[in-house]
């Protein structure tokens, strides 16, 4: 038999568009893999839009 070669593929962070290591990821609400700070500044701008609509 053969081995098929693994292809490198890393995810695209939705918020910043880099590369995302699978070891390093945090999975958002839709998902999708993210950077543990590209998804923490992503929560704090929801956080702010509902503060905004709420008050």
């Amino acid at each position: 038999m053969f081995e098929v070669p693994s292809a490198p593929y890393s995810p695209i962070c939705p918020r910043c568009f880099e590369p995302v290591k699978l070891e390093d990821a945090k999975t958002d609400e839709d998902g999708r893999a993210m950077h543990e700070d590209c998804y923490c500044a992503s929560l704090k701008e929801t956080t702010s839009i509902t503060r905004r609509r709420s008050a």
